[in-house]
C-alpha cells in the first residue's frame, strides 16, 4: 500500500549485509569454541541467539534460491517485509568489517539440521520440517510430565529449542522459551531455559529437563497440571565449519585413493586403497555391472569352461563335426599338406566331379576295378562286363581278336555302298575274316553275311577290306533292296572283325 518504504538497491545491500554478518558471527562462535566457550559464557550464548534469529530472518524473507518470497512481495506486506528487514539491519548492523565473500543458500558454511514435522508421541519425529511448520508438538501433556521429543545423541553436543508453552486450565498462560541443552558423549544432558514473559496467565511450574535414555536425549515437559500443550522448533548445530563443512579432512593420501569411514563415529575418515575385500553386498544398475549379478561359480572356472566348449579365434582342435547350415566357409588358405581343407579352385580344373567332366589324362586304376558302370549305348562308351559277347572258338587261332562296329543309318535305296573306318593299324594283313548283321527291313531279323560267302543266284552284298576301312555294297534286285526298310531307323546292322594279334 503505497510507495515501497525501501527501495530495491537498499534491500540487496541489507540482505548482502546480513550475510556477511552470518559468516562473522558463525565464525566467532566457533573460533570462542575453539578457545573452550561453552554455555556457561553468556555473550557465547548471546552470540547464538544473535546467529539463530538473524538465520530465521533471511529463512522467512527469502526463497532457496536467494530471491524475496512472493508473500512479501506483495503490497499488502509490504510492512512486514520491512520490519524482517529493520531485523536483519540492527542484528548485522555491528558486522560491518571486511568484506566477507556473499554465502547463500546451499553454499553457507553452517548447517542445521531441525527436528522433523509431527506431532511427537515420545519417539522420534515425523518427516521433513517445512517453513512455518511445527517441529514437535505436544497437545496434551499431563502432570508430572511426559517426553515431548527425542533426538539421537551421538548426532551433535548440543541443541536450540524454541518452544511455547499453552495452558489450558483456569488461570494458566502462556510464554515463550528458548532452550539451549548441552551434552558430551555419555554425560547426562544439561537443560538451561531463557523463559519469556507469562501472558494471560501463569505457567508457574512449568520446566523442561533433558536425560540420555538408551543412546537418545530426551526432553520432557514438566507440568503442575494436566492438559499442558507444547509446541516447539528443534535446532541442532552439527559440525560448524568454515573450511569443510562435512568433517576435516585427513592429512596425508595419494593418488587413486578414496575417502572412507575408518569406524562408526561422526567424521570419522581415512585414505584407503580400493581392495577386492572391501567390496561386499555388490549390486548396480548400469548393464555392463549387472551382468555379474547371479555369478554362481568362480569366473576363473567359467572361462575354463568356455575355453573347453568354444573354439579359440586364433585356432584350436575340434572334438565333433561342424553343421555349417547351407553356409560357406570363407577365407580359407590354399591346402598344402594331406589332411587339409582344399580351396574351391583347388578342386575345379584339377578334379573329376562326381556330376562328371572330360579328362584330359589317362586314369590309371592301380589294378583296381570300375563298378557301377551303365551299359554302353554309343561308340566311345566303356562296355559293361556283361555285354561282352561270348568267347568265339576258331581252330588253332587262339590268338584272335574281335571287335563289333555299328553299321549306322545305311540308306540302302538310295546308296549301293558304305565304306567305315574300323581302326585296325595294318588291316589288310591283320584281319582274318569280317561279318555282317544286315536288318533289310525294319522289324525283320537280321541276315549274316560273310566276306567268304557272297549271296549267289537270289542277289545279295559284298564285303571287302583293307588298311584302314572296311566296304559293303548290296547288289540290285537283292534281299538288301526294300522299299519297306525305315530310314529313321538308325542301326542297319553291325560289323564283326576278326585280326590277329
Amino acid at each position: 500500500m503505497g510507495a515501497p518504504i525501501r527501495s530495491a538497491e537498499e534491500i540487496t545491500q541489507i540482505i548482502n549485509r546480513g550475510q556477511h554478518a552470518i559468516a562473522s558471527l558463525g565464525l566467532e562462535i566457533v573460533q570462542d569454541a575453539k578457545r573452550s566457550a561453552d554455555n556457561n559464557d553468556p555473550d557465547w550464548r548471546w552470540k547464538q541467539m544473535r546467529l539463530i534469529l538473524l538465520r530465521s530472518f533471511y529463512q522467512n524473507i527469502l526463497t532457496v534460491d536467494g530471491t524475496i518470497n512472493n508473500y512479501y512481495s506483495a503490497s499488502d506486506n509490504e510492512k512486514a517485509k520491512n520490519n524482517i528487514l529493520t531485523g536483519i539491519l540492527k542484528l548485522s548492523g555491528i558486522y560491518s568489517g571486511p568484506a566477507i565473500p556473499k554465502l547463500t543458500g546451499d553454499n553457507l558454511p553452517m548447517y542445521f539440521f531441525p527436528s522433523s514435522s509431527g506431532v511427537s508421541t515420545g519417539g522420534n519425529s515425523g518427516g521433513a520440517a517445512t517453513p512455518g511448520g511445527i517441529t514437535f508438538e505436544a497437545l496434551d501433556v499431563d502432570a508430572p510430565g511426559e517426553v515431548v521429543d527425542r533426538i539421537e545423541a551421538n548426532g551433535s553436543n548440543y541443541a536450540f529449542y524454541i518452544v511455547n508453552v499453552y495452558g489450558n486450565g483456569g488461570g494458566e498462560g502462556s510464554k515463550g522459551a528458548v532452550l539451549l541443552v548441552t551434552w558430551r558423549g555419555a554425560s547426562a544432558p544439561v537443560v538451561t531455559e531463557y523463559g519469556g514473559a507469562d501472558v494471560g496467565g501463569t505457567t508457574a511450574g512449568v520446566t523442561f529437563s533433558a536425560a540420555l535414555v538408551s543412546g537418545y536425549i530426551e526432553l520432557t515437559a514438566n507440568v503442575p497440571t494436566d492438559n499442558w500443550t507444547i509446541r516447539g522448533t528443534r535446532i541442532s548445530f552439527q559440525n560448524i565449519s568454515f573450511q569443510n563443512p562435512l568433517g576435516p579432512m585427513p592429512p596425508g593420501g595419494t593418488t587413486g585413493q578414496y575417502l572412507r569411514k575408518s569406524s562408526n563415529l561422526d567424521y570419522q575418515t581415512e585414505w584407503s586403497t580400493l581392495l577386492w575385500q572391501y567390496l561386499t553386498d555388490v549390486t548396480a544398475s548400469l548393464a555392463e555391472i549387472n551382468r555379474v549379478t547371479g555369478v554362481t561359480s568362480p569366473i576363473q572356472t567359467q572361462i575354463n569352461t568356455i575355453l573347453s566348449t568354444f573354439l579359440a579365434l586364433t585356432g584350436g582342435v575340434m572334438s565333433g563335426n561342424i553343421a555349417m547350415g547351407n553356409n560357406r566357409i570363407t577365407g580359407l588358405a590354399a591346402a598344402n599338406a594331406n589332411g587339409q581343407a582344399l580351396r574351391y579352385e583347388q578342386l575345379i580344373g584339377l578334379y573329376l566331379l562326381l556330376t562328371g567332366g572330360a579328362m584330359s589324362g589317362d586314369i590309371n586304376m592301380q589294378s583296381h576295378k570300375v563298378t557301377g558302370l551303365a551299359a554302353a549305348a554309343n561308340p566311345g562308351e566303356a562296355v559293361r562286363f556283361e555285354q561282352l559277347p561270348a568267347e568265339p572258338t576258331i581252330s588253332g587261332t587262339p590268338d584272335l581278336l574281335y571287335k563289333t562296329m555299328n553299321i549306322g543309318a545305311w540308306n540302302m535305296d538310295a546308296t549301293s555302298s558304305v565304306s567305315l573306318a574300323h581302326g585296325i593299324a595294318s588291316g589288310n594283313s591283320k584281319i582274318v575274316s569280317i561279318s555282317a548283321k544286315i536288318y533289310p527291313n525294319s522289324g525283320s531279323s537280321s541276315i549274316d553275311f560273310t566276306s567268304s560267302v557272297i549271296a549267289g543266284a537270289t542277289g545279295g552284298g559284298g564285303i571287302d577290306w583293307n588298311d584302314t576301312n572296311v566296304g559293303l555294297e548290296r547288289t540290285t534286285g537283292g534281299l538288301f533292296d526294300s522299299a519297306t526298310y525305315d530310314n529313321a531307323v538308325m542301326n542297319r546292322g553291325e560289323i564283326i572283325i576278326w585280326y590277329k594279334v
